[in-house]
C-alpha cells in the first residue's frame, strides 16, 4: 500500500543510504489521510489534487461569542 501510494505521488519518504522509506510524522498522518480517501471511493487522481488541503492544520477554533447589550 506505501509503495503504491507512492508510485502515485500521495506520499515522498525519505531514503537512507541502504535505500530504506523513512516516513515521519507529517507521512504518517498523510497515509491515514488518504488511505481513509481511497476507502471512500475517491481516486488517487484526485487526491493528489487536494493533498495541499490536506496538510493544513486540522483544528477547530470557536471563539467565545461576545454579547452586546445595545441602550434601552
Amino acid at each position: 500500500m506505501l509503495r503504491y501510494y507512492e508510485e502515485q505521488g500521495l506520499v515522498v519518504p525519505r531514503r537512507l543510504d541502504n535505500g530504506y522509506r523513512v516516513y515521519v510524522n507529517h507521512l504518517l498522518d498523510r497515509v491515514q489521510k488518504v488511505r481513509g480517501l481511497i476507502d471512500a471511493g475517491i481516486p488517487p487522481r484526485i487526491i493528489s489534487d487536494i493533498l495541499p488541503c490536506l496538510d493544513q492544520p486540522q483544528e477547530i477554533v470557536v471563539r467565545t461569542p461576545t454579547r452586546h447589550f445595545g441602550s434601552c
